[in-house]
């Protein structure tokens, strides 16, 4: 087992899930270790939601204008236009390579 090099974000859920197993043990025995009222708790996840979405919209790209959906499409073609030029590049590299090494190979 590699400890050392395992990713922060594995840990945490490893926590949660941690948490989530001993919490529903606890509860499953009768103790309940979360005290809170179902009013306590809507509000709660309703504010964990509301804060998610407004995260999750200010992070996504809102292309909302002509001028902002014409860029993505420029975006787009942009990234295609560079992964051919990157993907030909390649093909010429590993062709020259291939060709090197039949040519050692016939010495």
């Amino acid at each position: 087992m590699n400890l050392k090099d395992v990713k922060a974000d594995v840990w945490i859920r490893l926590v949660v899930l941690m948490l989530a197993l001993v919490n529903g043990t606890l509860t499953a025995s009768g103790m309940n270790p979360i005290a809170v009222s179902e009013t306590e708790l809507y509000v709660v996840l309703s504010n964990i939601a509301m804060i998610g979405a407004a995260l999750w919209n200010a992070w996504k790209n809102n292309s909302l204008t002509a001028s902002a959906q014409q860029s993505d499409i420029l975006m787009a073609n942009l990234k295609q236009a560079a992964l051919k030029i990157i993907m030909d590049k390649s093909n010429q590299m590993l062709a020259e390579h291939e060709e090197a090494v039949k040519s050692e190979s016939q010495v």
